[in-house]
């Protein structure tokens, strides 16, 4: 059979459900149009490879780009005074397997015009003579990554390479996850990293450490409760049986949790409530670009006591305020806080600048790609 829905559909006919049937799939990946459905009538089935083959069943979409490609950027960026890409990561004329050091140069074009000759380096920092033991150092960010921070004496520049595909002819769908050869491309994303491999544990962590300030919850009307009072398990955290419905937890799917009761115990707890933005601080170096449509964006952000992780679709971006707002999100972690921790913002078009990044214009039906050489 072609397809495994029809297999599936196929194994249905059988005339005793309560004997085991087998579908076995070969080698390769099966795009799924629609979903699968299975219910009790599809009691002890089994959907498995054949033999020891590699077999993925994916619910993506396959496009394809041979010959489509256009190189729409290829150049420099600006140089950016007071700002440093390698910050705390190597010692003076030290390298690293992310940072190599150059060498002294004049000043900060002749680094740059190295690094564009060098085809390891993607980013470049210079220190000028007020910066102590760095002094006129020329440092080359080697391993793709664009973690800038602010740094007095320093300039720094990087390398931009974007090609565009127009895939209006392909009935693109929107997407939220790209794959290319098999391998996972990065939303175009503030500061640079990649979430398989990087975070709190690693250098650079890939996060934003904290905000200025994060923006109040908005009110919401009180849950519906229920209390069971019996069983009473006493000397525990959780005595009795509660839970809200509705109100703070509306946006749950069911809309109800423990955590919506005006009075949850145990592990410090508290009613659900939610951050509505943030205040980000003007040293942060995407605050020297214009987002022209900040409402692409999703700032993934972890719960104030790193319970987990909460995504927000971004409304707006007052660049007057350094405000990031939203208005829907955070019920990806059920005990909420009314302010976060670290965090980062994806699917910027203007923050399209690591090799291996990419950005769906969903309006032109056009992908954005800087690929990874």
């Amino acid at each position: 059979l072609k397809t495994l829905a029809q297999a599936v559909k196929l194994s249905r006919f059988k005339a005793v459900s309560e004997q085991q049937k087998i579908i076995y799939m070969r080698s390769g990946v099966y795009f799924l149009t629609e979903a699968i459905e299975l219910g009790p009538t599809d009691s002890n089935l089994v959907i498995t490879g054949y033999k020891d083959e590699q077999v993925t069943i994916s619910g993506g979409k396959l496009y394809h780009f041979s010959g489509i490609w256009k190189e729409v950027v290829n150049e420099m960026g600006p140089l950016e005074p007071g700002i440093t890409a390698v910050y705390d990561t190597v010692g003076a004329g030290e390298s690293s397997y992310q940072v190599k050091y150059y060498g002294e140069t004049n000043d900060s074009m002749e680094c740059q015009t190295a690094c564009e000759k060098n085809s390891s380096c993607y980013a470049f920092t210079w220190h000028d003579n007020t910066t102590g033991s760095f002094s006129n150092m020329c440092y080359f960010r080697v391993d793709g990554l664009w973690v800038p921070k602010s740094k007095a004496g320093a300039t720094s520049g990087k390398k931009l390479k974007i090609l565009a595909a127009d895939l209006s002819d392909q009935n693109p769908n929107i997407f939220t996850s790209l794959f290319i050869n098999g391998r996972r491309a990065v939303r175009a994303r503030y500061p640079g990293g990649n979430p398989e491999t990087m975070g709190l544990y690693t250098k650079p962590t890939g996060y934003v450490s904290s905000a200025v300030k994060w923006l109040p919850p908005t009110p919401k009307p009180p849950a519906t409760e229920i209390h069971i009072a019996e069983p009473q398990l006493n000397n525990t955290h959780f005595p009795e049986f509660q839970i809200g419905i509705g109100g703070p937890v509306a946006v749950f799917d069911p809309p109800e949790s423990y955590w919506g009761t005006a009075h949850p115990t145990g592990g410090g707890g508290r009613t659900y409530e939610i951050t509505t933005g943030l205040v980000y601080s003007p040293d942060e170096e995407f605050a020297r670009r214009i987002w022209k449509r900040p409402e692409t964006g999703v700032v993934h952000a972890l719960q104030c006591g790193h319970w987990g992780g909460w995504q927000f679709a971004v409304d707006g971006r007052d660049d007057s305020k350094r405000q990031i707002t939203w208005s829907w999100g955070g019920f990806q972690e059920a005990r909420g806080c009314a302010r976060g921790a670290e965090w980062y913002v994806e699917n910027i078009f203007e923050e399209l600048d690591s090799p291996g990044e990419w950005y769906f214009d969903d309006l032109s039906e056009t992908l954005y790609f800087y690929p990874n050489d």
